[in-house]
């Protein structure tokens, strides 16, 4: 018997992917809070300098099923929101499980469902730590939830703070790779205009040597280039 279908709240969107390059077309990031009952997801939409949330939410997960059945449900729930959103790369905030094993090992199945439905559908996955999230999103790599949904609602200029957490998490995964995609840009440029400053330049002209007698060779006068010898050629 098929699982009931998680809970997805999520806005119209368009039908299909933007066909243009990413690097000249907007770029659609799907963030995820993997969760063992509920898992955040977070749209964002990038097109030049401007960020625009597309939506944000909970996929409810119903804690009473097998956990083969919870797995399937990650993984319809995943693959709808790409069907639906169609996001060209996927963001993820790995779990931090402490020392209980067991929840370790369900959270590595969850994990697996998300990877499962991401690559089954053609997108690249980025995986960003907490702490990393935290600290590209909010400047420190230890400040609380409270803080991280503060500086996510500043900085995608939202009315309010997104919630619940599990969603305030989705989106900053999804701003912190938009962030660490915008930086690794910048670099690549920056190493680019450094390489043709220090390459040596390479003097353009076309050498014209004429002989006279007793004559030494010389370069084309027009040349900029300084001619060799001091006599002219007949």
């Amino acid at each position: 018997m098929r699982p009931p279908a998680a809970s997805v709240r999520a806005e119209p969107s368009p039908s299909t992917r933007d066909p243009r390059p990413l690097t000249r077309g907007p770029l659609v990031v799907l963030g995820i809070d993997p969760g063992l009952r509920s898992m955040g997801f977070g749209l964002l939409r990038q097109e030049g300098e401007a960020v625009r949330t597309l939506d944000f939410g909970v996929l409810a997960v119903e804690p009473s099923l097998p956990l083969p059945q919870r797995l399937h449900q990650v993984f319809d729930a995943v693959t709808g929101l790409i069907e639906r959103w169609q996001p060209h790369e996927v963001a993820l905030e790995e779990a931090f499980v402490g020392v209980n094993k067991r929840v370790a090992v369900a959270m590595g199945e969850v994990r697996g469902a998300v990877f499962l439905a991401v690559a089954q559908a053609g997108s690249s996955v980025f995986e960003y730590s907490a702490a990393e999230v935290k600290r590209t999103v909010a400047g420190y790599g230890r400040g609380d939830k409270g803080q991280v949904q503060a500086m996510v609602r500043l900085q995608l200029r939202l009315a309010a703070d997104p919630q619940p957490d599990h969603a305030a998490d989705a989106l900053a995964v999804a701003l912190c790779h938009l962030l660490h995609r915008r930086a690794a840009a910048i670099e690549t440029r920056n190493a680019k205009l450094e390489t043709r400053r220090s390459s040596p330049v390479k003097a353009s002209f076309r050498p014209r040597v004429s002989l006279g007698r007793g004559v030494a060779p010389t370069l084309d006068p027009r040349s900029p280039t300084p001619g060799v010898g001091g006599g002219r050629g007949l």
